[in-house]
């Protein structure tokens, strides 16, 4: 008998778009001779949306007959009488990364694919996610971090950090809310643009680095490091939301030309990090690595990485022979 799939994507948040491009490429590999294939899409407010419509929203992009509809309790219901065997969830950004789904569907007792909610809780905090790297030893860039409620100084920011700055909501992915800061007139607005994507942002010292990004699957217990990719943004200073999305927008260099010493050491740190937070299945650790001094930086770690067709951890792992459908189905396979 064919096992009950429930693909889950879209979200009530900015990164709602990435999300549909990313199950794009996921349905399109799904074993359908071994799996039933549930859609569910979350609209932008929230409600949830089962079946063909919700297929239909995803080829259509139209929630206009949709919005007052909410097809949650159903999703209770059918989970409640067993006929969903696993969640695969191509969701990004709060909601969906950060452990509230993951504990729903824990309250709800079906599995799913990836990390459980407290990794994905403590990867999406970026702040937190920093002091880990910094208690495991693996160096950070110096940063502040503020809420929304707090009273916050330019002057001593600039101050304690000196330009230039990078200013960036804390939990939000994507590169959604991102500013570079370089003049001092310029770090307000970049702080209310932050705020926009979430109640805390993070300021930090902007260094000039190569960036690298670590993918690791993790199968029966068996962690797989795969090769290093280095993003080289094509038309950006750094690797801003275009770059990350839009064809030819960035390079990636996998395997990174990196010396040993540094592909070992950004491999150690990855490992880490992934072992501490608690991640499952797959995930992706970006650093960034200064050449002038030969220091490697934690940057974040991403719990559900992107699947579209320029996403990196699908790169690293065809690099390693393991094809886009071949990766999908053992996710599922490994789960159910």
């Amino acid at each position: 008998m064919k096992k009950n799939i429930a693909v889950i994507f879209g979200g009530n948040n900015s990164e709602h778009d990435v999300s549909l491009s990313s199950v794009s490429s996921v349905i399109d590999v799904i074993n359908c001779d071994k799996y039933n294939v549930m859609y569910v899409a979350v609209l932008k407010n929230g409600n949830w949306i089962i079946g063909e419509d919700a297929l239909k929203y995803f080829e259509t992009r139209d929630d206009t007959k949709l919005v007052e509809r909410n097809d949650i309790s159903q999703f209770v219901q059918m989970a409640s009488e067993g006929k969903i065997d696993l969640v695969l969830p191509i969701l990004h950004g709060a909601f969906g990364e950060d452990g509230r789904l993951q504990g729903f569907l824990d309250i709800l007792d079906v599995p799913y694919v990836f990390s459980g909610y407290f990794a994905h809780a403590l990867a999406m905090d970026k702040s937190k996610a920093k002091i880990i790297g910094k208690n495991c030893g693996i160096p950070i860039i110096a940063s502040q971090t503020f809420h929304k409620d707090e009273k916050i100084s330019s002057y001593n920011i600039i101050k304690e950090l000196d330009l230039p700055l990078v200013v960036k909501p804390n939990n939000a992915g994507s590169s959604v809310g991102i500013s570079m800061v370089t003049e001092t007139d310029d770090l307000d607005s970049a702080i209310q643009i932050a705020f926009q994507y979430s109640d805390q942002i993070i300021i930090e010292k902007m260094i000039t680095a190569r960036e690298l990004t670590v993918g690791i699957i993790k199968n029966q217990g068996i962690m797989n490091v795969l090769s290093i990719i280095e993003i080289i943004p094509k038309d950006a200073q750094w690797y801003d939301y275009d770059a990350k999305y839009q064809t030819g927008g960035s390079e990636h260099i996998c395997p990174a030309q990196i010396p040993q010493n540094i592909e070992d050491l950004a491999k150690e740190y990855a490992q880490k990090i992934f072992e501490i937070v608690g991640c499952e299945d797959l995930a992706r650790i970006d650093f960034l690595w200064n050449e002038k001094n030969d220091e490697m930086y934690f940057l974040e770690i991403n719990t559900i990485p992107g699947m579209t067709a320029t996403s990196l951890a699908p790169e690293a792992a065809r690099a390693a022979g393991i094809s886009f459908e071949q990766l999908i189905n053992s996710l599922i396979e490994n789960n159910l």
